[in-house]
């Protein structure tokens, strides 16, 4: 049939190489954005992002070895290519059912608020709320927050009046040689304790990463996906809130309750998202390995042809045909009882044939 002859063949993985070199593109660069995306930071995967960098180098790699191995009719190079495709095409194929199968995983935990601690990243990332909210606007971490802001902060007699906006320009020593002497003693106490750093009320300096690495400690890594949240539905924390936005700035207003549902309602369009465009390239990975294996299994046969074809009659004695010049004379013995040398040209043997 014409549609499965070897040029055609070839068109088809021609044409499917552009697609998968467009392929391997996107998914590197899909790579390099789970290495510093919030939420595959929250949960510990940025493993996913290097695993999809790599695959994404060897299907550009092994997709220009696939149209060369095509034009050329190299089949160590189709062979190498099928390898590559049917282990990229797999995990791809792996990926995608495990984002659609982490929708209905994501809806176990943040499906409800008595569910939602039940999952450590998720519990992790409360928890980090919990600790910064318990020392904005005290005298831990005086906050610039306008009183038409929030008036019920500014009659609770906690609150102090300093320059921070967010939890990570917290700044411990802002007048600190203005207060009384036990004061000026717990502060210093307690920079030493969770800041880690020695200093004095006349001599006392916040390092910028004190607050959002130093305190924060191991919920740092909370810190990008509460700050995205905040920004993107303006909501605070993910199972608790708070009242202000604590990690973009206290004066942006009220937030819109705690952002469970509204994470919940995101991952769910990022799996689903993400998991159909993988089974979608892994799907092209492993046709292009089918074509690869047809045009392979092409070449052999037609080289099996040729051989095949190159062999003569050797009952008159000519048993190759191959290499033969027209302006060369060859010379055969006939097999008959009174066998004689005789001088035939090319010419001669075609018409012979």
């Amino acid at each position: 049939m014409r549609c499965c002859s070897l040029n055609w063949l070839k068109f088809i993985l021609f044409e499917s190489s552009i697609i998968q070199i467009g392929t391997g593109a996107f998914i590197i660069y899909v790579g390099v954005s789970c290495l510093s995306a919030p939420l595959v930071i929250a949960i510990d995967k940025e493993w996913v992002g290097a695993v999809l960098i790599v695959i994404g180098i060897f299907m550009l790699i092994f997709t220009a070895f696939a149209a060369y191995g095509t034009y050329y009719e190299k089949k160590w190079c189709l062979c190498s290519y099928m390898f590559v495709a049917f282990w990229s095409g797999s995990l791809l194929l792996t990926f995608g059912i495990a984002c659609l199968w982490g929708r209905a995983y994501a809806g176990q935990y943040l499906g409800s608020d008595d569910n939602c601690y039940s999952l450590k990243a998720l519990r992790k990332a409360s928890d980090t709320v919990i600790r910064a909210g318990s020392i904005m606007c005290t005298i831990f971490c005086p906050c610039n927050l306008k009183p038409t802001t929030h008036v019920n902060l500014y009659a609770n007699q906690t609150f102090i009046h300093g320059p921070a906006t967010k939890i990570q320009n917290c700044d411990t020593c802002w007048n600190i040689e203005y207060y009384p002497a036990t004061t000026q003693a717990l502060l210093v106490a307690w920079m030493k304790k969770y800041l880690k750093i020695d200093v004095t009320p006349s001599n006392c300096v916040i390092p910028d990463d004190a607050f959002s690495d130093t305190y924060l400690g191991d919920y740092a890594k909370y810190l990008p996906l509460l700050k995205y949240v905040e920004n993107t539905f303006s909501c605070s924390g993910i199972c608790v809130m708070e009242n202000v936005f604590l990690f973009t700035d206290i004066n942006r207003g009220t937030p819109n309750g705690n952002c469970r549902q509204k994470v919940y309602e995101w991952v769910n369009w990022i799996t689903l998202k993400f998991g159909v465009t993988n089974i979608v390239f892994g799907c092209i990975q492993i046709f292009g390995m089918i074509i690869a294996f047809m045009i392979r299994r092409k070449i052999k046969i037609q080289t099996g042809i040729e051989c095949q074809s190159n062999v003569v009659d050797t009952e008159n004695g000519i048993s190759e045909k191959q290499g033969l010049d027209e302006n060369v004379t060859y010379t055969y013995t006939q097999t008959d009882n009174d066998a004689t040398n005789r001088e035939i040209t090319t010419k001669d043997i075609v018409n012979f044939e």
